[in-house]
């Protein structure tokens, strides 16, 4: 997964504030979101190909 520098930055500072804003909250709670659909995405092809494996291809996972 790729996370570009920018995102990568901004958590940074947010790790940094005791207070979080309100706009900063709420663009990370939409990448967290953007990145669990990405994720579902992937999953979602990834389970055909892993059900349609045989036996010994299986146990390598």
């Amino acid at each position: 997964m790729h996370i570009p520098l920018e995102e990568i930055k901004r958590k940074l500072e947010m790790k940094k504030q005791k207070e979080v804003k309100q706009g900063e909250m709420e663009k990370h709670i939409y990448s967290i979101g953007q990145q669990m659909k990405q994720l579902q995405h992937d999953i979602s092809v990834l389970i055909p190909l892993i059900e349609n494996l045989d036996g010994q291809q299986t146990k390598v996972l």
